[in-house]
C-alpha cells in the first residue's frame, strides 16, 4: 500500500515537472511565421531602366510570373518578359520577411528577380521589385517588375462590375496635396458575359499617367490594382461601395514608386461618371 502511494506521488510529481517544462517551452517559444502560398499566375508589367550600363527597351511590356509548385519556402516558376515573351524557367525562395528571390535560365539567357510580396488575402497579392536580365547575346537589361495575382473566384458569386469612367481626387500623405484622379476600367467577362474577378484599364493621378493597368475585385467589392507609367509604377487597394449614391464609389489607398527611388502614398476616392444619353 505504501509502495502504491509512493508511485502515485512520484507520478504526480513527474507530471507536474513535465507540465512545468512544457508550459515554459510553449511560453518561451517564438511561433514560426506562416509560410506564404505564392502558387499561381501573376500578370503585370516590366519596364527597363535607362542608364549607360543598361541595354533594354524603355517601353512598358508584359511581365508574367507563373509559380507552378511550392515546397516550404522554395518554389518552381517561370518568368516571361516582353511582347515576344522571353521565358526563363527556374526556382526561387520566399522569406518570412515577404522578400522573394527568383533565378531563371534558358537558351535566351538568364533572369534574376528581386521582389517584395504584398498579400491581401483571398488569393489577391502583388510582387513588386526589380529584374536583371542577361540575354545570351551579351547585352544586359535591368528594370522594374510589378505583377498581380487575382482574387480566387467563387462560382456562386458575381464580382462587382467596375466597367466605366471614374473621376475623383487623391491626397498625398507626405505633402497633403490634393490631386485629380481619372480612370477607365473594363471588366473581363466570362463566356456568358458576366464580369469576372479581373479587369484592366488606365489611371491618371495628376500629373502622372499610368496607361497600362490590371486589377482584381471580389464579390464583396475588395479591389487591388497595379499600373505602370513612364518611369513610375502604381499599386492601389480599395473598397467599392454602391450604397453612397446613384453611382458606386471606390475609396482606398495608393502608392507610387518612381524609378529614381522616390515613393509617394496617400488616399483616394473616385466615383463612376454618370453618362447621360
Amino acid at each position: 500500500m505504501k509502495t502504491r502511494k509512493l508511485i502515485m506521488l512520484l507520478s504526480t510529481a513527474v507530471l507536474g515537472v513535465l507540465f512545468t517544462i512544457a508550459h515554459h517551452t510553449v511560453v518561451g517559444q517564438t511561433t514560426a511565421p506562416a509560410i506564404q502560398n505564392v502558387i499561381g499566375a501573376w500578370r503585370g508589367f516590366y519596364q527597363a531602366l535607362g542608364g549607360p550600363d543598361t541595354i533594354g527597351d524603355p517601353d512598358i511590356v508584359p511581365g508574367n510570373f507563373v509559380i507552378g509548385s511550392q515546397f516550404n519556402r522554395r518554389f518552381d516558376a517561370a518568368l516571361s518578359v516582353g511582347i515576344d515573351a522571353c521565358i526563363f524557367p527556374g526556382e526561387g525562395t520566399i522569406a518570412a520577411s515577404d522578400h522573394a528571390i527568383f533565378s531563371g535560365k534558358s537558351s535566351e539567357g538568364m533572369a534574376i528577380a528581386d521582389v517584395a510580396l504584398q498579400d491581401f488575402g483571398g488569393g489577391a497579392a502583388i510582387f513588386d521589385g526589380s529584374v536583371k536580365i542577361h540575354p545570351s547575346d551579351g547585352t544586359r537589361s535591368e528594370g522594374s517588375l510589378i505583377v498581380l495575382r487575382n482574387f480566387i473566384g467563387n462560382p456562386d458569386e458575381i464580382p462587382s462590375d467596375v466597367t466605366g469612367d471614374w473621376r475623383g481626387f487623391a491626397v498625398s500623405a507626405e505633402t497633403g496635396v490634393r490631386r485629380e484622379v481619372t480612370a477607365h476600367f473594363e471588366a473581363e467577362r466570362n463566356a456568358i458575359g458576366l464580369s469576372t474577378t479581373s479587369f484592366g484599364g488606365e489611371v491618371g493621378i495628376f500629373p502622372c499617367i499610368f496607361p497600362s493597368g490590371l486589377g482584381t475585385i471580389n464579390a464583396q467589392g475588395d479591389l487591388v490594382l497595379i499600373a505602370q507609367g513612364d518611369g513610375e509604377r502604381l499599386s492601389v487597394t480599395g473598397k467599392l461601395d454602391a450604397a453612397l449614391g446613384p453611382e458606386p464609389h471606390i475609396k482606398g489607398a495608393y502608392l507610387m514608386k518612381h524609378n529614381d527611388g522616390f515613393e509617394e502614398g496617400g488616399t483616394f476616392e473616385i466615383v463612376r461618371v454618370i453618362i447621360h444619353e
